[in-house]
């Protein structure tokens, strides 16, 4: 158990594996639902801030197998999704741990900047909906829009008169909106 000049042991066997023939890096593990909701909780309550700090415990297997698994198992995937998108509340209440210590004078300002700007990326990129400045999650929504005519003009009822001023006034909109042609 554990892991051994780097390389985790063989304290995991089952089809899920990510492990190459021979050894190499990548516990055998198979999906189990106590392991998914460990690798779950790891993250709901900060033990770990990523797949990346969860693979790399000796209980849980490598990141790669969690992403085969996030596939593979769509309910474990959904909460494993929901999870990470929660760690945001973590880093921002580290914020103000960080600020608190600054104010007592435990760290240094320049870094708790440093520490902060950091913190305060990665909850913006785990939720922009909630952390990101506005404009920025705006732009980056995918908005319907539904185009309804209620006032259509029947254009075979126009006489020819009425045809002509028409396309006078079409021509000029779309002047004013194109600008004159250029040659």
């Amino acid at each position: 158990m554990g892991r051994k000049n780097g390389v985790r042991g063989d304290n995991f066997k089952g089809e899920d594996s990510d492990r190459h023939p021979g050894g190499g890096i990548g516990a055998k593990s198979t999906f189990t639902e106590e392991l998914g909701d460990r690798i779950i909780n790891a993250l709901w309550t900060g033990e770990c801030k990523s797949l990346v700090e969860v693979g790399e415990q000796d209980w849980a297997p490598t990141r790669r197998t969690i992403q085969v698994w996030k596939n593979k198992y769509p309910e474990f995937g959904a909460e494993l999704l929901e999870a990470q998108i929660a760690l945001g509340d973590i880093y921002v209440e580290e914020n103000r741990n960080i600020i608190k210590d600054m104010f007592e004078g435990k760290k240094e300002p320049s870094a708790a900047n440093v520490a902060i700007k950091f913190n305060q990326w990665v909850s913006q990129s785990l939720d922009p909906r909630k952390y990101a400045n506005r404009s920025y999650s705006e732009k980056n929504e995918t908005k319907k829009v539904e185009h309804i005519y209620t006032d259509r003009i029947p254009v075979e009822d126009l006489t020819e008169e009425e045809a002509d001023a028409l396309e006078s006034a079409l021509i000029k909109a779309r002047l004013m909106i194109t600008g004159p042609a250029q040659n």
